[in-house]
């Protein structure tokens, strides 16, 4: 079912389909076409997705790329990457290596190895 606008598609078939929202990112056909998911038939209601639908074109109105900030956000670094660039970079070449072992044995009790590796740091 559309759900007002040529750019949307909000599907009606519990087939498992997503609902997926279809803009071009910039002005004009030269524009790159880019696809947002939405979230899948029986997770979310057609009129949830109609209106996330609509949110989601106001901001591409309004100049932003969705798809672009999701995937920047899928591709940030997490706390446990940042931990092991922070050993590696600062705390190994410029500390002794008394305090280079304090500062791992306090980042392992913390738990940055095995608890946060999911976390963005953003």
């Amino acid at each position: 079912m559309p759900c007002g606008t040529p750019k949307c598609l909000v599907s009606a078939c519990a087939c498992g389909r997503p609902y997926v929202v279809l803009y071009r990112a910039g002005a004009g056909r030269g524009a790159p076409q880019r696809r947002f998911t939405i979230g899948a038939v029986g997770q979310i209601t057609p009129e949830a997705a109609r209106t996330r639908a609509r949110t989601i074109l106001g901001a591409v109105a309004h100049g932003k790329d969705p798809a672009a900030e999701k995937a920047g956000e899928r591709a940030a670094a997490t706390v446990s990457e940042l931990a092991d660039r922070f050993l590696a970079e600062h705390v190994e070449p410029k500390l002794k290596s008394k305090t280079a072992a304090l500062y791992r044995d306090m980042l392992n009790r913390i738990g940055h190895a095995p608890k946060w590796p999911s976390f963005t740091a953003s």
